[in-house]
């Protein structure tokens, strides 16, 4: 048992004139009660003294108290009366109690400010836990002089254990901390001095990921302030954090030099009471071998400021700056690449066609053979700058309904470019493009439905045009570049030309052409039909031409001019239709030999 000291281990007691007192007896009780409580002879509480204890020659005695308050009463050998003491308490003895960690207990603690609950300095310091208290005095000097001798892992991962079943973050201090792989654990919460003094490294040869999640239910977890080193120069693989689980947590981590990809994340779906998306902020991935950040999920995270620099330094053009399978929210994206990078990776950002419903605000995309690519749907770019591609294109919209603003740049230095290759339906393209041998745009001949607005100014250049390819007929296309050169210039939706079909109401046109065109913007068709009549024939009632599409269900009237007798036109769509009806102004037949009928207007197409 523990036991406590009295003031003097071994006490000594006197006579009234001062003779020692031998012979005397200490009657031991419990306080304030004539109740005998004992005493022991030794710090071990293993013997209990006689009850009364009898003094020896010099009047002394060993005295150990129990946890308990006393009550003394000193006599002579007689039993005659002495003194009496009450309520007396033991002294912790230092030697057992600090080291079993009790002295704590017994010091209060009195926190700043009004209204704050005094404690224990053993409660205050169980609030804290730092990895150390983990770690051998051999592996705190290792990770203290960054000799990386040492393989922490498992204090590391022992200290985690303890920190998750506990519900405490696991503090790490500054140091290098070199480790095989960490198995990471839901509700882990790592919080480091700063991502430029607590560094993670892996060890030389582990070739393997550094922070492992062994299943793909690693929730609630939480990283901050850390620089997790992949050591590319001494592994040949491993990627160097690899999560798997809901609500991941990342703020001010710096991944540097992994051996592999540097971070992938994924997590489902699950309706918790806390949500399922992940959380990532101040995040810089510099040198990763393969691709910067595979992302597959959650699903709607949010990135804020997230750096990328120098992915795919295993291969040139083969990896990415980061690989998204799935939507999220972003905002300041950057990717780019040192100018004295060799290899550089395929895209700075590549979207899948399942990473739909993204949103990127104030991001840039530089520093890749395609620094932006667009598969998914339904994505958003606003206020975002494209630019420094090292291949052909600045972005490529591939996704339905993307959304894309900003402003998209060229500059002396690099290949000639072209600013966006366009290849999908139903986009908004809303950029401002500036550069040196220059094109603003591609359309790649199947994209359909798209409303582009490009303004800036170019200058001259080789290889620079106002535009590459030809707009499909439904694209509705606004292009005002200012400049020098062949790269400058505007251009607007065009007109498409079509060959209407000719008829009449009774009877039949014996020799007549028509020869219209026609601009589509969305539903909307604006056309001009010219109708030349060379022989009549029996036609009568109306003369009928063809439409370029078939008009939505409610009537249309459009006019027009014979331009041979000089008299007004109308013309009548029926709903549904997909012929236009020609009358005069009388509503009488329009037509005879030699005559030039010209009728334009608008509707809506199905």
């Amino acid at each position: 048992m523990t036991t406590n000291q009295i003031p003097n281990p071994k006490m000594q007691f006197f006579t009234a004139a001062g003779v020692p007192l031998v012979g005397g007896k200490l009657y031991t009780y419990a306080a304030g009660t004539t109740t005998p409580l004992a005493t022991y002879t030794d710090i071990t509480g293993g013997t209990a003294n006689t009850n009364p204890i009898i003094l020896d020659s010099r009047g002394e005695a060993s005295v150990w108290f129990g946890s308990a308050q006393y009550y003394l009463v000193l006599t002579d050998a007689t039993d005659v009366q002495i003194w009496t003491q009450d309520n007396l308490n033991g002294v912790n003895q230092p030697t057992v109690d600090y080291l079993t960690g009790l002295g704590s207990s017994l010091i209060s603690y009195a926190p700043s400010g009004y209204g704050a609950v005094t404690t224990t300095v053993q409660a205050k310091l169980q609030q804290y836990v730092s990895v150390f208290d983990f770690m051998t005095a051999a592996q705190i000097t290792d990770v203290q002089t960054a000799a990386g001798i040492l393989d922490v892992a498992a204090a590391i991962m022992t200290a985690t254990t303890a920190c998750v079943t506990s519900g405490k973050a696991l503090f790490f201090p500054a140091g290098t901390y070199t480790c095989t792989t960490i198995t990471a654990q839901a509700g882990m919460k790592w919080v480091g001095e700063s991502s430029v003094t607590t560094i993670i490294k892996l060890k030389n040869g582990t070739n393997a990921n550094l922070v492992n999640s062994p299943t793909s239910t690693i929730d609630d977890l939480w990283i901050e302030g850390i620089r997790f080193n992949g050591n590319s120069a001494g592994n040949t693989s491993g990627d160097t954090l690899v999560l798997s689980g809901q609500k991941p947590t990342l703020i001010d981590v710096v991944v540097l030099k992994s051996a592999g990809n540097g971070i992938i994340t994924s997590g489902g779906i699950s309706f918790r009471d806390t949500g399922f998306e992940g959380y990532f902020s101040h995040i810089v991935i510099d040198q990763a071998q393969k691709t910067g950040w595979v992302h597959n999920g959650p699903t709607d995270s949010h990135f804020d400021a997230i750096m990328i620099i120098d992915p795919s330094q295993k291969t040139n053009n083969a990896y990415y700056g980061m690989y998204s399978d799935i939507g999220g929210r972003f905002n300041n994206f950057h990717h780019w690449n040192r100018s004295t990078t060799t290899n550089i990776p395929i895209a700075g950002m590549f979207l899948t066609t399942n990473s739909s419903g993204n949103t990127f605000t104030n991001s840039h995309f530089e520093g890749s053979y395609l620094p932006l690519v667009i598969n998914g749907s339904i994505n958003v770019f606003e206020s975002c700058e494209y630019y420094a591609t090292k291949g052909t294109y600045n972005v490529y919209v591939n996704g339905v309904s993307t959304k894309l603003g900003g402003i998209c740049w060229h500059y002396a230095g690099f290949a000639a470019s072209k600013g966006i290759l366009l290849s999908s339906i139903g986009c908004m393209i809303d950029v401002t493009v500036y550069g040196d041998s220059f094109t603003s745009i591609e359309f790649s001949g199947s994209e359909q439905n798209n409303v582009v607005n490009i303004s800036g100014y170019l200058e001259l250049g080789s290889g620079g045009t106002l535009y590459a390819g030809t707009p499909n007929a439904t694209d509705s296309v606004s292009i005002n570049i200012a400049g020098v050169g062949a790269n400058s210039g505007t251009f607007a939706t065009p007109w498409i030309s079509y060959t209407p079909t000719l008829s009449s109401g009774t009877g039949a046109l014996t020799s007549a052409s028509a020869a219209g065109k026609y601009i589509k913007n969305g539903k909307t068709v604006t056309f001009q039909i010219a109708v030349t009549i060379t022989t009549n024939g029996t036609g009568a009632t109306y003369v009928g031409a063809t439409l370029p599409f078939q008009a939505a269900a409610q009537e249309y009237i459009v006019a027009g001019r014979n331009n041979t007798t000089g008299k007004m036109l109308q013309g009548d769509i029926i709903a549904g239709a997909t012929v236009m009806r020609i009358f005069d102004y009388a509503n009488v037949y329009p037509a005879a030999d030699g005559q030039i009928l010209y009728v334009s207007g608008t509707y809506q197409s199905v």
